[in-house]
């Protein structure tokens, strides 16, 4: 059974990562309520005192505007606080496991990405997504870093539900155009 510290626990990623490792392992979980990880100072004591063999980091700006609109918060969360869970983790001898985005990349491959691929990224969001997985990485080579391009689910509502309901609700009502 592993010690699993899980930060992020409300959100989308990180509710389905909690509700399935529970049945497995000791789970301590933590929302953006319970702990801000903005917060450095916080962020570096609560970490400190938390026993773990995995760290795990489901948080993050991932709005692109809100990444473009501020790009020092998106800095903060995306990059200096994956720095403070790398070090910490490295420190106490548990891994990280870090999430990061595809739009690290520019988005012109005309193939998959893979793990060799340079990154290039556009957006403030995609820089700081890229310094955050740079700090995971340079902290300790047993952290690890999974880029993901989408992130949906049944514990908040996402585009592709949006979609599904706007889909169906043209279907049941026969608003849509031919």
């Amino acid at each position: 059974m592993k010690r699993i510290l899980l930060l992020g626990s409300k959100g989308r990623l990180g509710a389905a990562l909690a509700r399935c490792w529970r049945k497995n392992h000791e789970v301590q979980a933590f929302s953006r309520q319970d702990l801000d990880v903005a917060d450095l100072t916080r962020l570096k004591t609560t970490l400190a005192s938390a026993r773990c063999d995995v760290l795990v980091n489901a948080t993050g700006l991932t709005s692109l505007e809100a990444c473009e609109e501020n790009p020092a918060l998106a800095h903060t969360l995306n990059a200096e606080a994956v720095r403070v869970m790398a070090d910490t983790a490295r420190q106490q001898g548990a891994r990280l496991i870090h999430f990061s985005t595809d739009y690290v990349f520019n988005g012109t491959a005309s193939g998959p990405y893979t793990e060799e691929a340079l990154t290039d990224p556009l957006s403030h969001y995609g820089h700081s997504k890229r310094a955050g997985e740079l700090a995971a990485l340079e902290s300790s080579p047993h952290h690890l870093v999974f880029r993901v391009s989408w992130v949906f689910g049944p514990d908040k509502p996402s585009f592709v539900d949006m979609i599904l309901k706007k889909s169906c609700h043209r279907e049941c009502t026969g608003s849509h155009r031919r």
